[in-house]
Formats: C-alpha cells, sequence, structure tokens
C-alpha cells in the first residue's frame, strides 16, 4: 500500500495534467513509469513520476515493512537525499533509522510517536506492506 501524501495546495500549484493527460491515459501512462533500481514491483519508477507530476514539500517518508531496508520501496528515495523512518518486525539498523517493532492497528500511532513521526510531522510519502496487517496497521495509522 503505497501513499503518497499530497496537500491540496500542493496539488493545485502541480496539476497532474501536466503529466497524465487525460483519466483515459491514466493506466498507460501509470504503466509507463513502471521501473525498479530497488523496489520489487516498479515502485521506483511509480514514485518518481508521482512526485515528479506533484512535488515534494518535505521529502520524508514513512515505511513499514521494510525487511533489512535493502529492497524496499523507499531507498532510492535514500540514496537520493530523503529522510524518513522505517520499521519492520524482523530488522533493526539505527544507521538507516530501521527500528525493530511489532506494528498492529493498536500500536502504530504510538510507535510512530515515539520514533519521531507522529501526526504533526509532515510526510510525503508512507507505503505500508506488512504481511497479513497491511489493512489494519493502515487504519490504525489513519484513524491516528
Amino acid at each position: 500500500l503505497l501513499i503518497p501524501l499530497v496537500s491540496k495546495e500542493h496539488s493545485a500549484t502541480f496539476p497532474a495534467a501536466r503529466c497524465i493527460p487525460s483519466y483515459s491515459g491514466l493506466r498507460d501512462a501509470l504503466e509507463r513509469s513502471e521501473w525498479h533500481v530497488y523496489s520489487e514491483y516498479g515502485e521506483d519508477g511509480l514514485l518518481a513520476t508521482t512526485f515528479e507530476c506533484f512535488g515534494a514539500e518535505s521529502r520524508t517518508f514513512v515505511e513499514l515493512g521494510t525487511e533489512n531496508g535493502d529492497q524496499c520501496t523507499t531507498r532510492l528515495l535514500r540514496e537520493q537525499g530523503w529522510v524518513g523512518l522505517m520499521v519492520d518486525n524482523n530488522h533493526n539498523n539505527t544507521s538507516r533509522n530501521l527500528h525493530r517493532r511489532q506494528l498492529s492497528e493498536g500500536n502504530v500511532a504510538v510507535v510512530l510517536e515515539e520514533l519521531g513521526f507522529g501526526r504533526r510531522r509532515p510526510v510525503d510519502l508512507l507505503t505500508i506492506d506488512v504481511d497479513y496487517s497491511t489493512y489494519w496497521v493502515a487504519k490504525g495509522v489513519m484513524e491516528a
């Protein structure tokens, strides 16, 4: 689950029409945008296209479910100077700001707050891939 977080003000400044000429062309535009360097399924290209169209206000991400951070959705962004938080239930690497935590609908908001990425911190990208719990963790984030 990828959620580029674009504010209403920012989306008005960088209209998607600049990159995607029509709704009917959306699928083709997205398929042409898929490529990967470190991501598993072409997310690197999709995110590059998304942020080219809409911009990024803070160049900050949160990725929940990264494994060790080598092959993940945000590695290319990290290498391009973005900053962020990664959380996984099996891996920890503080030099990458990767923290080992068990996430659930009930604790995700508290964990994010403890790690400095609570509700008040601007984030351009939230990505969640926590096996069998993605929906519930996303629900916990959105209700926080």
